[in-house]
């Protein structure tokens, strides 16, 4: 139980700030055209495995980043960004729980766990301060999670900021140089 408390802290400690980035970047990323078709195949069944289930806050996963493929890249993309969002986190304004960046404009997939600074990427601090991935764990009576894992193609090599950088600052940044995107949606529950 002390565990649950301590996310819900962190979860309200987001706030307004947490409102306002996901606000200002859904209303300028809302013009964007939609090309990208997304995919994963860990995440294409009934739940989510326990492989890509966050390993904390009362979950026992192995929080590795799920494979992820993604095809109709538009000309001129010359690197991408991933993010991971829970639009039902305790907080009841959504949580993104990983952004990366830099991945290789070559790139059109991820494999499952993979250190993206093998090919050059890097990871955001989350919303609730940490850098990497973090799976679902819907908290139990909390219902369905929808989660949406959203591939950027962006018309820079590099977003030029560093390994742990706020994810809002990486969200400004994603903004500015934002070609296209595209989502894969998933469900989860608690077991």
């Amino acid at each position: 139980m002390r565990k649950i408390t301590r996310i819900s802290r962190r979860f309200a400690a987001v706030g307004a700030a947490g409102i306002a980035l996901a606000t200002v970047f859904a209303t300028s990323a809302a013009a964007c055209p939609v090309d990208l078709t997304v995919s994963s195949i860990a995440l294409s069944g009934p739940s989510v495995p326990l492989a890509q289930q966050a390993n904390e806050f009362g979950c026992t996963g192995g929080n590795l980043a799920p494979d992820i493929e993604w095809t109709g890249v538009p000309a001129g993309t010359q690197s991408f960004a991933v993010s991971l969002w829970d639009e039902n986190a305790p907080s009841g304004k959504g949580l993104y729980q990983w952004v990366a960046f830099d991945v290789p404009g070559w790139a059109r997939f991820l494999t499952e766990g993979q250190d993206l600074s093998d090919i050059g990427g890097k990871e955001a601090l989350n919303d609730i301060g940490q850098s990497g991935y973090l799976g679902p764990c819907p908290q139990p009576g909390s219902g369905p999670h929808h989660y949406f894992i959203t591939i950027y193609a962006l018309d820079v090599p590099t977003l030029g900021l560093a390994a742990n950088t706020a994810d809002a600052d990486v969200f400004t940044a994603i903004n500015a140089h934002l070609i296209s995107k595209g989502q894969f949606e998933f469900t989860d529950s608690a077991s």
